[in-house]
């Protein structure tokens, strides 16, 4: 039992490491100089850093003499739980108090104290009426469990069923005699009291005793408080009514403005629309004149290109007719030349250069008129 309870703790004490951070080691650097230093100490390199409450002091290891190191109260409450006898209801109590002011985690001291109540539970000698009201006052006092330590009343009252203490530590008073619970003597006090009142007359409305004349009377006025309730919830009814009305009264408003302005821009809209069309209808007979007169134009042109046509078919020949003259007039004014050239061979004659010069004007009106014709 002894190993089985202490294992429990030791697995609390290694869960309260990991949620909780260790308290720190309050070590002793003893140095050369004769000084002392407290704090939590740690190496780094060739440096001892002791670790105090507003910083830190880091020291070299040439000027340390030795440190002291003291053990933590995790170690301090293992060793006294270590040390501590299965039978020890005290040593159990105290080491419970020691852990709780020094702020263990509760999973570790409670058990302490439940322990220490059932060892003191078994040293209370069965008949020891005095014995279970001290242990029970004890277990109230220091936070025991209330349904481990409740059954004591039950077992002095079944010692001593006149225990006054006892009694009243269960909700009991003396009753007629008799030791009743407060619960059951007031129920009895207000079936008796309710018994009387009837037989007065009377009759229970709303948590009291009154006349049935009172009650019909609080009847109405509680009627007449729904009524007027409700007239005011109506009347309240009416006025959200009232306000939902005038506002929507002010949206028709709005929306009639809004309809008329709409009106007012549809039909400027339709007048401009009728000015658009007339405006249309006014180009499309305009376009229709237009159309009629390039119709008469088209067939005037139509007309005169057939003339110009046949005008040009006409002088086509003529310049044909005239290209042909004057090609026969420049073959006889060749015939001229050669016949003046067989004749003069080696004079210089104006007879010739005047035929020559005849020939070449013939040809050149031959070829304007054939070009004009052509353009």
């Amino acid at each position: 039992m002894k190993a089985s309870h202490k294992t429990l703790v030791t697995f609390f004490i290694a869960l309260n490491f990991l949620i909780s951070p260790p308290p720190a080691r309050a070590d002793i650097v003893h140095l050369k100089d004769g000084r002392k230093i407290e704090g939590r100490v740690t190496r780094e390199g060739n440096l001892v850093k002791i670790r105090q409450k507003y910083g830190c002091i880091s020291v070299p290891n040439s000027e340390v003499l030795r440190i002291e190191k003291k053990p933590t109260l995790e170690e301090i409450f293992e060793n006294r739980l270590a040390e501590l006898a299965n039978d020890d209801a005290n040593g159990h109590y105290a080491l419970y108090r020691w852990a709780k002011q020094n702020r263990f985690d509760e999973r570790l001291y409670l058990p302490l104290l439940q322990k220490a109540y059932k060892l003191k539970l078994a040293a209370v000698a069965k008949n020891d009426v005095d014995g279970y009201m001290k242990l029970y006052r004890w277990a109230k006092n220091n936070g025991v469990e209330r349904k481990l330590f409740i059954t004591l009343l039950d077992t002095v009252v079944s010692l001593d069923p006149q225990h006054e203490v006892a009694r009243k530590e269960r909700g009991e008073k003396k009753f007629r005699g008799k030791w009743t619970a407060v619960t059951e003597i007031n129920r009895i006090l207000r079936e008796e009291h309710a018994e009387k009142m009837r037989a007065r007359g009377y009759v229970y409305f709303h948590g009291q005793w009154i006349k049935p004349e009172a009650k019909d009377l609080l009847v109405q006025l509680e009627e007449i408080d729904k009524k007027k309730k409700a007239l005011e919830t109506l009347q309240k009814d009416v006025s959200k009514e009232r306000s939902a009305f005038a506002r929507e009264k002010r949206e028709a408003g709005r929306d009639r403005r809004d309809a008329e302005r709409l009106y007012e821009e549809a039909r400027n809209e339709r007048k401009r629309l009728e000015r658009e069309k007339d405006r249309i209808s006014k180009d499309r007979d305009e376009i229709a004149r237009e159309r009629r007169k390039l119709d008469g134009d088209r067939r005037t042109l139509d007309k005169a290109g057939r003339d110009l046509k046949d005008d040009g078919s006409d002088a086509a020949r003529l310049a044909r007719d005239v290209s042909s003259e004057a090609d026969r007039l420049a073959r006889l004014a060749g015939r001229i030349a050669y016949m003046l050239e067989k004749e003069k061979q080696s004079s210089f004659s104006y007879e010739k250069l005047a035929a020559d010069g005849i020939a070449r004007r013939v040809k050149g009106l031959a070829d304007r008129i054939e070009k004009l014709f052509k353009d």
